[in-house]
């Protein structure tokens, strides 16, 4: 997991097509990476007659993920950039207030 960090934050600081290409690339086979230990630990965890609803809520788990991650990091990022960036108390309670075009970081002590 720590490699499809460093590999995604490579990939947004690519600039070039070949290097977005192959960091692309890179970084879908490091994020899958996990995924066969996962699967044989929650086979060998769950009972027989329990694995069908166990991979499936798995399955429904990760597919909720992917919708509502980027959805969620979308709104936080629409509202103030901090709270995406640092979930100390601090900016637990940061607004973003609008002036004109620009957004400018309100925070309350806390």
């Amino acid at each position: 997991m720590f490699g499809s960090a460093a590999a995604m934050l490579a990939l947004s600081q690519a600039r070039a097509y070949a290097a977005i290409v192959i960091l692309t690339c890179i970084t879908g086979s490091l994020a899958e990476l996990y995924r066969p230990a996962s699967y044989a630990l929650l086979g060998d965890l769950v009972p027989e007659e329990h694995r069908v609803v166990a991979f499936g809520l798995y399955r429904f788990a990760v597919n909720l993920g992917f919708v509502a991650g980027p959805a969620t990091a979308g709104f936080l990022a629409d509202h103030s950039f901090a709270l995406l960036s640092s979930p100390t108390p601090r900016h637990r309670s940061c607004t973003a207030s609008s002036r004109s075009s620009r957004f400018r970081t309100v925070c309350e002590p806390g």
